[in-house]
C-alpha cells in the first residue's frame, strides 16, 4: 500500500527520534482511494517508522496502543505526529510529545485558540514573522498536550509565548531557539520542558527557518 523514504533515524540527548515521508504505491494512488485511506495510511507508515526505529538501535520491545499516552512494553514512552505525507515518532524513558506540520497556521487560527498576550504580541510582528511565530507556538502547544494529556481547546490556551521570549532574552536571538542543544522553557503553570526542534528532510539540526519544523518537547529531570 505505501513505502517510507527520506528516512532519518538518529539517537540524541535519550532521545530516539525518527522521521520519514511515505509514498502510495501505484494501485493507491488515484485520488479517490487516497482521500478514503489517508488517516489508515498516516497511522499505518507512523507505526511502520517506528518498527524500523526501534530495529535500528536494538531496542527489543513492542507497542502498546491500548491506552493513551502510548508506551513500549518496556516502559518506554512514544509519541507519534504526522501530517500530510510527513511522519515523525520519537521514544524516551520519560514522557515527550512531537509534533509535525506541513500546513499553515495563520492569525486568524491563533486569534481563534490562542490566549490574549499571544494574540497582542503575534499582531505587532509583520505578516510572514507572525504566520511563522503562529506555526511555532501552534507546534510547542500540540506536544504539551499530548505529555500532559490535556484537551486541544484548554491546551491551545497555555500561553508559551512567555517562556519562549524568556529563552530568547538568554539567547542571541529568536532563530537561535532552532538549535542542537536543548533550550529549558519554563510553562507557566506546567514546569520546566528542554524544546527541541529540526527541519524535515535534515538529519542535523539547523538554525533557520522557522518553517518545515519537528518540534519535540520533553519534561527536564
Amino acid at each position: 500500500m505505501f513505502g517510507l523514504k527520506n528516512q532519518h533515524l538518529f539517537y540524541h540527548d535519550a532521545v530516539w527520534f525518527g522521521q520519514a515521508q511515505f509514498y502510495l504505491h501505484k494501485e493507491h494512488q488515484n485520488k479517490k482511494h487516497q482521500k478514503a485511506d489517508k488517516k489508515f495510511i498516516q497511522s499505518q507508515a507512523v507505526r511502520e517508522l517506528l518498527t524500523k526505529l526501534l530495529a535500528y538501535y536494538h531496542i527489543h520491545t513492542q507497542l502498546n496502543d491500548s491506552n493513551y499516552p502510548y508506551r513500549l512494553d518496556d516502559g518506554k514512552w512514544v509519541s507519534f505526529s504526522h501530517s500530510k505525507a510527513y511522519v515523525a515518532v520519537v521514544v524516551s524513558n520519560e514522557p515527550v510529545g512531537i509534533d509535525i506540520e506541513k500546513n499553515p497556521v495563520s492569525i486568524k487560527v491563533a486569534e481563534r485558540f490562542f490566549c490574549q498576550d499571544e494574540c497582542d504580541y503575534l499582531t505587532t510582528l509583520p505578516k510572514h514573522q507572525s504566520d511563522a511565530c503562529c506555526k511555532l507556538l501552534w507546534q510547542i502547544k500540540e506536544c504539551l498536550i499530548k505529555i500532559e494529556q490535556i484537551s486541544l481547546i484548554d491546551g491551545l490556551k497555555i500561553n508559551v509565548l512567555d517562556a519562549i521570549l524568556s529563552a530568547n532574552s538568554q539567547s542571541d536571538g529568536l532563530n537561535h531557539l532552532v538549535c542542537k542543544q536543548p533550550i529549558k522553557l519554563e510553562i507557566k503553570g506546567y514546569g520546566s520542558y528542554h524544546f527541541y526542534c529540526h527541519q524535515l528532510n535534515d538529519l542535523q539540526f539547523s538554525d533557520l527557518p522557522f518553517n518545515d519544523l519537528v518540534i519535540l518537547l520533553k519534561p527536564t529531570s
